[in-house]
């Protein structure tokens, strides 16, 4: 329901990328393909934290960074409500 939706999942998708790191981005994405299905997410997250080796310590820093990621965004891109500074046509 963003006016400049498009621009800001762009930017946040470069903010995510470098504020993450690798291990966090891979929990990130292996769990969130699962969405909305929670129960499917929960699942893949208990296999990586049995099988690979992630840690609740893993989970609790992606829980951090997308807790902030709103922040980080208006930081860093504008503020997610109005128009972008990436594409001011917006």
């Amino acid at each position: 329901g963003r006016p400049n939706a498009q621009a800001m999942c762009q930017c946040a998708g470069e903010v995510t990328i470098q504020d993450g790191s690798e291990r966090q981005l891979t929990l990130f994405t292996r769990v969130f393909a699962h969405y909305p299905d929670q129960e499917a997410a929960r699942d893949e997250l208990r296999r990586m934290m049995d099988e690979e080796g992630y840690t609740q310590a893993d989970y609790t820093a992606v829980g951090a960074l997308l807790a902030r990621a709103v922040e980080i965004v208006d930081d860093r891109c504008g503020d997610a409500t109005a128009a972008s500074p990436i594409n001011p046509n917006q």
